[in-house]
């Protein structure tokens, strides 16, 4: 076994292009874009600075601070300061450790060529579902004879009508309609309508935008520069994906985190402001910077998931959000547990739910403190304190570190017994710690599918022979796809939906599955703008904690022999929105879809499992 996996190891390492790459519970999400427009010469930079490359620093450092927003590929445009023959020179790569590898490609070029620029263009890409390889590296490059409409692009986004808007090019241009490259569907629109403006009109990049952007409907911010050194960057109307600006008297940047602005700028989180839904930056070639209505807002629905789990969590404000969902768990795990503290060990999975675990760990130690606090004060009353009595008030919590993970997997192998059994040792466990009276409470950021927590997780923890194995989400259950840029398109993988459909069944109401395939059937002719969510008829008369005790069985592996008890506890909807108020999209939990082209992928995704089409993008 340890022989064939060296086998495969090594040609996936020799070839980098693995074939099969495992469900992995944690989640291919937004990319990053980093962003940096000097607003002052070169020259002064190098007197002030001592550096005529300064720009160039910070867009690499605004990079660095984002690599957990991309790992497939990475990408940096720099735009020289005009006059310049050599308008916009590109950098990109798709290696295993792409930052590295672009920042090495950059590093030996300063060796021997100036590469300082005015505006530089950054990109880290987890591909969700475009192809990988180098020219899916983004940004891409549209080539022309004018400065002007020559062009660097970039993007956070995914569209849900990105088959309408190839078709709807290929109606005036020539183009390949089975291309993966989104991208490049969107860099073509733009330079259509940019290449089709007057020479008369004052605002030519804002005017293509606008006619561009109103055929869109997804979740998107791009940034966009020109050879002659203008800047665009554009937020979606409904603000799902993030967009933060930074500016002062030397340089205006952007970047999909806040942080990652303070961090590169050593700037006061007051000094950095979220694009608009809907609306559009520009910064012209001499240096003015205006904000444009490119299209009408929509109801905001920033993605909270950013706040779950993708997000860095040294934001001030995603730190505390965090805690909160921790927090909002406690009692239930208490519950969970019958309050014996003294028999349970806490721990976490993966780092990103570390604060979360610190807020569940610290309500946990605030209530159970009360709760002695409250029996200490009868005990007074009645003058029955002992020594023992004071010293039990501030209860003390047992933490572990559990469980560990040993590698990514991604391998070649195709072999399916072969395959599993690598999945299944991709997480190690700490021995000799727990014992059997033991109850073990694992806080996770969330649960989407259930194969590596069924495949791995539980079994390494089964390993341990604990009394009870308690999983519990920071997130609510995800119950419906998402279109906007996670990988969650496929309804039919979700956890959620499997016990949904699983207890239907046991309840012989199978007619109800057919009758939302029938209806979701006859919205096919319906524009978009149109469409109902009757998917949610699936879930209307189940409770949560039914769901939950059925996803328990569904993760409980079946070829595993232990007599011990596996629970599970998700967050609340309304748990979620009070720890964050301010992100209110959740359509992936409540199937409230920001766009009506949400609701097109909910059609079509529920009909392609109900049909038991192959594997396949539902947008």
């Amino acid at each position: 076994m340890i022989f064939i996996y060296f086998c495969y190891l090594v040609i996936g390492l020799l070839f980098h292009n693995p074939i099969i790459s495992y469900e992995k519970e944690h989640l291919q999400h937004e990319c990053g874009i980093a962003v940096v427009r000097l607003l002052k010469p070169l020259s002064y930079f190098q007197i002030i600075y001592n550096d005529d490359a300064w720009g160039l620093h910070k867009a690499c450092l605004l990079l660095e601070k984002q690599r957990n927003r991309g790992q497939d590929g990475a990408g940096l445009a720099i735009i020289k300061e005009p006059p310049s023959l050599t308008a916009i020179t590109q950098y990109r790569s798709t290696a295993s450790n792409a930052l590295e590898d672009l920042f090495r490609q950059i590093n030996e070029e300063l060796a021997y060529k100036k590469l300082a620029g005015i505006l530089y263009l950054g990109h880290t890409r987890y591909g969700t579902y475009g192809a990988q390889g180098l020219s899916f590296t983004q940004p891409i490059v549209r080539r022309h004879n004018a400065p002007a409409q020559t062009f660097a692009l970039c993007g956070n986004f995914n569209m849900t009508n990105i088959t309408q808007l190839k078709e709807y090019l290929a109606t005036w241009a020539t183009i390949d309609k089975s291309s993966p490259s989104d991208t490049k569907v969107i860099r073509d629109l733009l330079a259509y309508y940019l290449d089709a403006i007057g020479v008369n009109d004052a605002l030519p990049l804002i005017t293509a935008l606008e006619r561009a952007a109103m055929h869109w409907d997804g979740g998107y911010v791009f940034a966009l520069a020109t050879g002659s050194g203008d800047l665009l960057i554009v937020r979606d109307p409904a603000g799902i994906r993030p967009c933060f600006i930074y500016q002062d008297s030397d340089v205006i940047a952007a970047a999909s985190e806040r942080v990652a602005l303070m961090s590169t700028f050593n700037a006061d989180i007051q000094t950095i402001h979220q694009l608009p839904p809907g609306q559009a930056l520009l910064v012209t070639a001499d240096g003015h910077i205006s904000y444009h209505q490119i299209v009408p807002a929509l109801p905001t629905a920033q993605c909270s998931f950013e706040r779950i789990y993708f997000s860095r969590g040294n934001d001030p404000d995603i730190y505390q959000e965090r805690k909160d969902l921790g927090k909002n768990l406690a009692t239930r795990v208490l519950q969970s547990i019958e309050y014996d503290i003294e028999h349970s060990i806490f721990t976490f999975i993966p780092n990103t739910s570390e604060i979360a675990f610190i807020g569940l760990v610290e309500e946990i130690k605030r209530l159970i403190t009360l709760e002695n606090i409250t029996k200490l004060s009868k005990k007074i009353m009645h003058s029955e304190v002992t020594h023992d009595d004071l010293h039990s008030v501030a209860p003390s919590i047992r933490i572990e570190k559990i469980i560990n993970k040993d590698q990514l997997l991604r391998t070649f192998i195709t072999q399916e017994t072969n395959r599993l059994h690598l999945i299944a040792n991709i997480y190690d466990v700490t021995h000799n710690v727990v014992t059997p009276h033991t109850r073990l409470v694992v806080l996770d950021d969330s649960i989407v599918r259930g194969a590596t927590l069924r495949e791995s997780i539980i079994k390494q923890l089964i390993m341990l022979n604990p009394k009870e194995i308690i999983i519990v989400s920071s997130a609510p259950p995800i119950l419906y796809p998402d279109c906007y840029g996670i990988d969650m398109s496929q309804i039919g993988k979700l956890i959620g939906f499997q016990a949904a459909i699983a207890i239907v069944k046991e309840q012989q109401r199978e007619k109800l599955i057919y009758e939302i395939a029938q209806l979701c059937k006859q919205q096919e002719s319906l524009s978009s703008s149109a469409l109902v969510n009757y998917v949610a008829h699936l879930y209307q008369n189940i409770s949560q904690e039914e769901l939950e005790e059925k996803i328990a069985e569904l993760v409980s592996p079946s070829d595993t022999v232990w007599n011990g008890k596996i629970t599970i506890i998700y967050q609340t909807i309304d748990g979620l929105h009070r720890a964050i108020p301010e992100h209110t999209g959740d359509w992936y939990f409540t199937g409230k879809y920001p766009t009506p082209g949400g609701y097109h992928v909910l059609n079509t995704s529920f009909l392609q499992w109900y049909c038991k089409l192959p594997d396949q993008r539902a947008y």
